[in-house]
């Protein structure tokens, strides 16, 4: 395995800020695991979970193994629980076989506290006093639905089953941490869910059979789970987390990542428990179990012909940076919006279509909640590798009135106020906020002394990923006389373009189910349509036209915060769907106007807009 660690990294919490160095060490163990952790108590250690059980401390600030190792915890748990005559685990797992690490979490309040989640159980360690404080495991009984994985080792419901785990996640105030095992199911800390009779008796009534069912879900490779509220009092959930899923997902849904809403857990008024447990608190249980219950549902949907390997959540920035792999094995790295804006009823919107006839009835008070309050931070990513996987771009020349619509959002991130020369406290955690030692300052000399005169200038290109972004590519960005503040070209993330959110909101479904595309393939009804063939920008009256396949088109236009929404949603007329009520009267970027179907007239050819002037 190879270690490298660049000091001006800002991934997981880690922010050395003392330039670039980098190391590479071989360990000749197998690695399972990597976590990172910084804070006073022991400057920036990296955890190393290994395939023997052993965990390993690397020290980023000297560049060696530390000498602190955690041992295989699990093992000599089970050591001695066979020596005092009980069952460690379940007869179908071989005790013979050394359980390896599958999860590392650090503790996100005290981090002197570790959960080490091993194949057959998790263990929360003392760092300090180098021991464990207690051991969970997932035991069900015979007669107890679930965790049938292998015939050959578990033919029948009549048998003890240990499903092992595959991650876990602190909750962020640290009361509960999250265990998902093989079969898809959550197991936290206080025991605070409740046993599904309906499903026990289903199984129960299964004829019996040599071979295991066919899995219902794909198993969840990853966890990450996050307070609603940015900046630096993200450890303190007032307003409830969110839960971020890899994997999890049924296999004939498109792909994608899952994210759960869970509000703020409101302890009663005695929250005092005895030696038996939450059984002696009723009140206290159902507080927690009503924390732990998702509230809203959101997913970050992805392109299906990309397979979506790792994910790191930047709650400080709102972002989410993917790590997706095409079919020839190549990686490339995409930065998300996160929490996504197009949270539904964790319940209800699932399962019910609006009626296109009345009006959408308002949203919930839990689904509100869940909309995330910030705005999205600057990506971390270079320039370079946010537009490596450029499908198409057009330069478009902007009036100066226009221009500043689109960039005022990324200027006021940048500058406290419009007339002040002072920098916002954010723009230490800018793109540019890596540039500590010396300043950089444009060339004025020769041809660039006129170069300030040209035209505002706008990329708009269409990624892979199926999104269209904006640039500002004009010169003017690097032809300030004080050191630099923007890049070129400048990332403008208020103003992406997402169809694959436009055409999977709910007010579409019946349009989606009535079109002739999606009756002729077995392919998702959401990326039948949501594949983008050509964009058509006008700079004067800020429309884009998005024209998707089969010939569906898309019309958004730029609306400024603070818009008022229609709730009632207009009858389809001559083909025409009104899309304005999909958006949020705070949103500021572009919002969908309106929806050109292939149901009545057939497909669009060809568009163009005129840009004669603002749409009334």
């Amino acid at each position: 395995m190879v270690l490298c660690f660049t000091g001006a990294t800002d991934f997981g919490g880690i922010n050395t800020r003392r330039g670039c160095r980098e190391v590479s060490r071989v360990i000749s163990i197998g690695e399972t695991h990597l976590k990172l952790s910084h804070g006073q108590l022991y400057g920036h250690l990296a955890f190393i979970g290994l395939k023997s059980g052993r965990t390993l401390t690397f020290d980023i600030d000297r560049l060696v193994i530390s000498p602190y190792t955690i041992p295989n915890a699990w093992q000599q748990h089970e050591q001695v629980l066979r020596r005092s005559g009980l069952s460690p685990t379940s007869p179908t797992f071989d005790a013979s076989l050394v359980p390896m690490v599958i999860d590392l979490a650090i503790h996100p309040r005290d981090l002197n506290l570790l959960l080490v989640a091993y194949e057959r159980g998790v263990v929360l360690w003392n760092i300090v006093e180098q021991k464990p404080i207690s051991h969970y495991s997932l035991s069900l009984l015979p007669g107890a639905p679930g965790a049938i994985l292998e015939p050959d080792k578990s033919p029948t419901l009549m048998e003890e089953r240990c499903p092992p785990p595959t991650c876990v996640a602190w909750h962020p105030d640290g009361r509960l941490f999250e265990d998902k095992p093989l079969d898809v199911r959550t197991v936290d800390r206080a025991g605070v869910h409740k046993v599904d009779f309906e499903a026990f008796a289903v199984a129960a009534g299964l004829p019996p059979s040599s071979s295991a069912p066919p899995l219902t879900h794909e198993p969840i490779y990853k966890l990450s789970w996050t307070s609603k509220i940015p900046g630096p009092n993200y450890l303190t959930p007032a307003k409830g987390s969110y839960l971020t899923v890899l994997g999890g997902l049924q296999p004939t849904a498109p792909p994608g990542i899952p994210c759960l809403y869970f509000p703020a857990f409101i302890a009663p008024a005695n929250s005092t428990v005895s030696s038996e447990g939450l059984d002696s608190n009723p009140a206290l249980r159902d507080a927690l179990h009503a924390s732990v219950t998702p509230s809203a549902y959101a997913e970050i949907l992805s392109n299906p012909q990309l397979v979506i390997e790792d994910m790191v959540v930047i709650p400080d920035h709102n972002q989410i940076i993917l790590m997706k792999s095409a079919r020839d094995g190549r990686r490339k790295l995409w930065v998300e919006l996160h929490p996504p804006s197009s949270f539904v009823d964790a319940v209800n919107a699932l399962t019910t279509i609006p009626d296109l006839d009345g009006s959408l009835p308002p949203l919930p008070q839990h689904v509100l909640d869940a909309r995330s309050t910030g705005a999205q931070g600057p990506s971390r990513l270079p320039v370079e590798l946010m537009m490596a996987d450029l499908v198409e771009a057009q330069l478009y020349v902007v009036p100066k009135s226009e221009l500043g619509s689109l960039v005022r959002k990324t200027v006021e991130r940048v500058f406290s106020s419009p007339n002040s020369g002072q920098s916002n406290q954010d723009v230490q955690n800018d793109r540019l906020g890596w540039l500590k030692v010396g300043q950089a300052t444009p060339n004025m000399e020769g041809r660039a002394k006129t170069a300030k005169f040209e035209p505002n200038r706008i990329i708009v290109a269409t990624h892979g990923d199926g999104i269209v972004r904006f640039y500002d590519s004009s010169s003017q960005l690097v032809l300030n006389p004080t050191p630099l503040q923007f890049e070129h070209p400048q990332p403008l993330p208020n103003l992406n373009i997402d169809p694959h959110w436009t055409i999977s909101h709910p007010l579409l479904q019946k349009t989606l189910a009535a079109s002739p595309a999606c009756r002729n393939t077995n392919a998702p009804p959401t990326y039948v349509h949501s594949r983008v063939q050509s964009v058509h920008f006008s700079p004067s009256s800020l429309d884009c036209a998005l024209v998707l396949a089969h010939g569906w088109v898309v019309l958004y236009q730029f609306t400024q915060e603070g818009t008022p929404v229609p709730f009632e949603v207009n009858e389809p007329s001559d083909g025409l769907i009104d899309l304005r009520p999909m958006s949020f009267e705070d949103d500021e970027g572009f919002r969908p106007i309106c929806l050109v179907a292939e149901n009545m007239r057939g497909e669009v050819t060809c568009a163009e807009l005129s840009g004669a002037g603002k749409q009334k």
